[in-house]
């Protein structure tokens, strides 16, 4: 199974973190969780003020960056327009957004990210929402979701990485298949915070443009959780089974993104079950179809309200939902709306 799939489906890591973090400060002495077509770049002339180029903490900008990721306008009959970006959640120094993609964003009246983390870290309700929601079963541990070999495995990768925590053990396959993706990305130089939404959303706050969120962390969680703990589980297994090969996997896929090939990036988003069982085969297509399927088709429902509005959107959601087969950009050209790509 292609686990590197997940680094762009799931944005969760940075706010699963954050939320355990601040509910773990506040654990027990025994270890218990608190509970608490293409076209020619667009005119530089903006609707908004925010910088024309993106720049880092260190002060770098697009003219020593090679970034140069796929960016789709998608038009209706009426002059509407909505770009379409995909967004890969983790990043590093390279990942500074050239002209046409600040020109697109600097022309739009909103931003719309799967969902708010900025906001999210500073909803401290929320975050006890979410974390509620992770928590084991009465009675049980997450030993008795993984099986003991698969934790002890699992454990020994965290201490590795010294993120293990006991307290960690009262949580669902959904942390930690969360933790351990952390764990794996650890040492190929790619954060959170030079994810392309993440940088986003902090030139949305900063600037102040008016910020959308397609589905929520709530939302989010409960999707992630809707097919119970067993696709997690396999997901979990298959990420250990394949600890060696996970950095280049990841590093791959950025590559793509970085680079704006679609063919490499559709390809390494596809799905592909080889290796496992029919009946683990069968539990992995239900889980992709909630995760992809059906969510693309929600979020082309949505970007047709967007373009319903007139406003000129930004719309940045995971790769997987704009790029390939039964993705946005090829969905919204089948309902009759004009989609090309932007170049340079």
């Amino acid at each position: 199974m292609k686990i590197k799939r997940l680094a762009l489906l799931l944005t969760l890591t940075l706010a699963l973190l954050l939320s355990l973090c601040a509910c773990n400060k506040g654990e027990k002495e025994n270890g218990t969780p608190s509970t608490v077509e293409s076209v020619s770049a667009v005119d530089s002339e903006g609707k908004n003020e925010e910088s024309a180029s993106a720049v880092d903490s260190e002060g770098k900008n697009e003219e020593n960056s090679a970034c140069t990721p796929l960016l789709y306008r998608v038009e209706d009959s009426d002059g509407s327009v909505l770009y379409l970006f995909g967004t890969i959640h983790l990043g590093d120094d390279r990942m500074v957004f050239p002209d046409y993609v600040m020109n697109a964003y600097n022309e739009s009246d909103f931003l719309c990210v799967e969902a708010d983390a900025l906001a999210f870290e500073k909803d401290m309700n929320l975050q006890m929402e979410a974390v509620k929601k992770m928590l084991c079963e009465t009675g049980k541990t997450i030993k008795d979701y993984l099986g003991e070999e698969l934790y002890n495995s699992a454990v020994s990768l965290l201490e590795k990485k010294d993120m293990y925590m006991q307290a960690f053990d009262y949580y669902r396959p959904i942390m930690w298949e969360s933790l351990l993706n952390e764990a794996l990305s650890s040492d190929i130089g790619l954060v959170a915070d030079n994810g392309a939404d993440m940088q986003l959303l902090t030139m949305a706050t900063e600037g102040g443009k008016e910020i959308r969120e397609a589905e929520g962390f709530i939302h989010q969680y409960d999707l992630l959780m809707s097919a119970g703990d067993e696709p997690l589980v396999i997901t979990i297994d298959e990420m250990i089974k394949y600890k060696d090969s996970y950095g280049d996997e990841i590093n791959a896929l950025y590559e793509a993104w970085l680079y704006g090939d679609a063919e490499k990036l559709a390809e390494s988003t596809a799905e592909d079950y080889s290796g496992l069982s029919e009946d683990k085969a069968a539990v992995m297509k239900n889980y992709m179809d909630i995760l992809v399927t059906q969510r693309n088709l929600a979020m082309t429902d949505l970007a047709e309200d967007y373009l319903e509005e007139g406003k000129t959107g930004f719309f940045a959601v995971g790769a997987a939902h704009i790029v390939g087969e039964g993705a946005m950009a090829q969905l919204l050209a089948d309902r009759g709306y004009t989609v090309t790509i932007v170049e340079q």
